[in-house]
This record gives structure tokens, sequence and C-alpha cells, in this order.
């Protein structure tokens, strides 16, 4: 068989190891651009608002190279956004490629199985010469710690808790959601919220409302308990 080019893109992007390095890379990234404030954090009595200038003049050279390398828009940059979006589809293939073998894993379940599959499990133990009386004891204990039970032929399959084997796949769920949500908030057409600076006994206009309204910040206090 002769793997094409999507199925070579599917192995890689199935990889845990290429899951995790994108996420350890997506953290430091994250961490540079905590380092020095975002472009949007310049405070408005700084020296100068043009980045160029205010981090070079605030943070030295450091600052500069800060800027430089384009760490000033770091969340909104395309690299920062096409490694968010690697880290997707990394997790939406990792949780196709299993989770389509645990179902039928799971759904198919029988009670009889070789014995190849019970020498490879981590802790089985063998008896002989069970009476059967003895099994059905066993049998009764289960069902009142509240197993499910399956029987076939003597055989017999106890299964509790099923769902906790599905707990990283929630997890998936609950990572590509957030990512696609960080996704749309980076995207001009689903960008609702805007946010408007006030300083104390500044005036400014309300965004989205032509000029008809503004915002006033006579009086500001600050108050600390003991």
């Amino acid at each position: 068989y002769n793997r094409s080019i999507v199925d070579k893109v599917w192995s890689f992007f199935s990889s845990v190891k290429v899951g995790v390095w994108l996420i350890v890379i997506a953290l430091i990234a994250s961490a540079l651009g905590t380092i020095f404030p975002q472009q949007m954090y310049i405070p408005a009595d700084a020296v100068s608002r043009d980045p160029a200038i205010y981090y070079e003049t605030y943070y030295g050279i450091l600052g500069k190279i800060y800027y430089q390398l384009g760490f000033h828009e770091l969340y909104s940059s395309w690299w920062y956004m096409i490694l968010i979006s690697l880290i997707g589809i990394s997790l939406v293939i990792c949780s196709i490629d299993r989770v389509v073998p645990l179902y039928r894993a799971l759904k198919m379940q029988k009670p009889k199985r070789h014995e190849n599959f019970i020498n490879r499990q981590r802790l089985y133990s063998e008896s002989t010469n069970v009476a059967e009386a003895e099994v059905a004891k066993v049998v009764e204990r289960l069902k009142k710690q509240r197993y499910k039970l399956s029987r076939e032929i003597g055989h017999v399959l106890a299964e509790k808790a099923r769902f906790s084997r599905w707990g990283a796949y929630v997890n998936h769920i609950g990572l590509i959601i957030i990512l696609i949500a960080s996704l749309l908030r980076m995207t001009p057409a689903l960008f609702l919220d805007e946010y408007v600076w006030v300083r104390e006994g500044q005036q400014v206009v309300i965004p989205g409302t032509e000029n008809q309204y503004y915002i006033e910040n006579k009086k500001f206090t600050l108050e600390k308990y003991d």
C-alpha cells in the first residue's frame, strides 16, 4: 500500500507527540507575548504611542528587538493564528483516529475473550476448577456493586463507569471549542466588543454611535481596605 500525501498528513497530525510539541510551542510563544505589554496596552500618556518608538524608549535594545520580531502584536499575528489552527487540526484528527476504534471496541465487546487478550492485561488472575456456585456468588456481588453484566456460554463480562473511557475526548472537545473561540475573536466580521479607554477628565466618543454619544470620566477614586 503506497501512502498518499493525505495519508502522510493525517498520520503526522494524529501523532500525540506532534500535538504535545505544538502545545509546548504555543505556550512558549504565549509567554513571550507577556514579557512586554502588547501594542493595545501602550499607555495614553506614553512619550509616543508609536510602537517603534515606545518599546525602544522604555525597554531599550530588548524592546526594540521585541518590536522588530513582531511580538508587540503576537496574539493577532498570522503565524500565531496558524499555530493555534494546527493545534485544533491535531486535536480533531487525534480524536477521530481514536474515537471510532474505541466506540467499536466498547460497543462490540463480548464476554468471551481470547487467551492472548487476557495475557496482555496489566492485572489478571487465574483459577481452575471453579464451581458454578462460586461463579454465581461473584456475579451476585458484582450486581450489588452496580456492574453491568453480560454472559456468554460460561463467560461473564462486568463493566462499570464505561463513560470514563471517553474522558480524554471530552477534554479534546473543550479545547477545540476554546481554540475556535480564540480564532473567531480575531476575525473582524465576528468581533463584537470595542473597548474605550477613558482616563480621568477625558471625554471619548462611544464607538459605533457616529459621534452622537460620548462618555466622560469625571473622577476616578481608588479605595483600599486595611
